[in-house]
């Protein structure tokens, strides 16, 4: 029962990033605006429980790796297009395997129905690809979704979910948007540039 509860805390907090990133567009960083910010190699050694992030290219701008109701989160802003990926640990409560059986789309799916009682939330969420990128020998599975979102400017999103293996460690990765400015092809540069 334990289990079951802890997985639930944890879908609820990437439903909660997922949604954050959605409604606010990178508003919510007033809070951290007057934060001294890191260097960029400071950045890329508090990433390396996620991967070796130091050939990403300048456009990509890293966040403080922090650390989250007890799980590890950093995240990868694409300048030009201001398109954020979420990198999570997981702790193994999301793996391959909820990807491989299909499970991610139940908690995906279910899952936004907690949400379904906000000023802003999503409805309508289908599963609209499912695959692997194969990235220097490791497999990396994936889903594209998109859902209909009520109360923004727009009323379509699309996104990413997927997850890569460190070690025997599972990393989370997502990012959603607009779906006319959602992009994969970003998030794809982003793993091929990535050693996990």
């Amino acid at each position: 029962m334990g289990c079951l509860r802890a997985t639930f805390r944890f879908v609820i907090y990437v439903f909660a990033i997922i949604g954050i990133i959605a409604v606010t567009q990178g508003k919510v960083e007033f809070n951290f605006k007057n934060a001294p910010s890191a260097d960029r190699g400071d950045l890329i050694t508090q990433a390396k429980p996620f991967g070796d992030f130091s050939k990403l290219q300048s456009d990509y701008k890293l966040s403080k790796t922090l650390d989250v109701m007890g799980y590890k989160k950093m995240t990868v802003i694409h300048t030009p297009s201001d398109q954020k990926t979420v990198f999570l640990d997981t702790k193994n409560k999301i793996t391959e395997k909820d990807f491989e059986n299909k499970n991610i789309d139940n908690i995906l799916i279910e899952k936004t129905l907690l949400f379904s009682n906000l000023p802003i939330n999503v409805q309508n969420l289908t599963i609209t690809k499912r695959d692997k990128l194969i990235i220097n020998k490791k497999a990396s599975r994936y889903i594209l979704f998109e859902g209909d979102v009520e109360n923004l400017p727009y009323d379509k999103i699309k996104g990413i979910a997927g997850i890569y293996k460190i070690g025997d460690r599972n990393i989370l990765y997502f990012s959603t948007r607009n779906a006319k400015k959602f992009s994969f092809k970003i998030n794809s540069d982003i793993l091929s540039i990535i050693k996990y």
